[in-house]
């Protein structure tokens, strides 16, 4: 059996970008789910995405055609919300995600910790995912939208 232990992923990023529109990116259901993947392969949706204590939402990963993996979804639920610094939530009823954003002079500083119950997997696999997600923003959630 593998033993689980509670472990904290921390994880930061800075972006040439204003503290509002870095909240906007994460807060508008549209403009995360072009963005937030769990890895390259997936195309994820939204349900119930707004920011606000209490409200519960969840986040369901498709995996693309060629990929060997099944679909999943987490629920979650908002625990907190601090337009536009922080807001946190319960991630499957036992991990906390929090995310802050700090203004800079050049931008905004993300900072994200999940805590929550983990085996060495999970962590490892935990922390691969935020990296691509947060790398995936950086590089793709600040820019304009292709006109279509």
């Amino acid at each position: 059996m593998t033993e689980m232990t509670t472990e904290r992923i921390e994880q930061r990023r800075t972006l040439a970008a204003g503290i509002e529109r870095v909240w906007s990116a994460w807060s508008d259901a549209g403009t995360i789910a072009r963005w937030f993947t769990c890895g390259p392969g997936y195309r994820t949706e939204f349900t119930n995405w707004r920011l606000a204590v209490g409200q519960r939402f969840s986040i369901t990963y498709y995996p693309l055609e060629g990929t060997d993996d099944v679909m999943r979804t987490i629920d979650g639920e908002f625990l907190e919300v601090d337009e536009p610094h922080r807001f946190a939530y319960r991630w499957n009823g036992q991990s906390t995600v929090t995310i802050e954003f700090t203004p800079t002079e050049d931008g905004t500083d993300l900072h994200l910790v999940m805590t929550g119950p983990m085996d060495e997997g999970l962590f490892r696999l935990q922390t691969a995912g935020w990296s691509h997600c947060l790398d995936s923003f950086a590089a793709s959630a600040l820019q304009p939208v292709p006109a279509t």
